[in-house]
């Protein structure tokens, strides 16, 4: 859940650098209050029970990603 944006413009005026790849999240079980709060359920308990290892992380994501692709030229065709 995203809560705040960092100003690049700000920023780029103060220190002459574009930021890249900043992020601010919040802590998951605060994420998780929010949503039950709003009637958002996770039935197969997907995003919040803990992960075992590495496979169990891939199994996680692969099962809520989507891989996208784009070519400039595809629009021309």
């Amino acid at each position: 859940m995203a809560v705040a944006k960092l100003d690049a413009l700000k920023l780029a005026a103060a220190t002459g650098e574009v930021p890249q790849n900043v992020n601010f999240a919040i802590k998951a079980a605060y994420l998780r209050s929010i949503l039950q709060a709003n009637g958002v359920e996770d039935p197969n308990d997907m995003f919040f029970s803990a992960a075992k290892g590495n496979e169990d992380v891939a199994a996680r994501a692969k099962a809520i990603s989507l891989n996208i692709e784009c070519r400039p030229d595809a629009a021309e065709h």
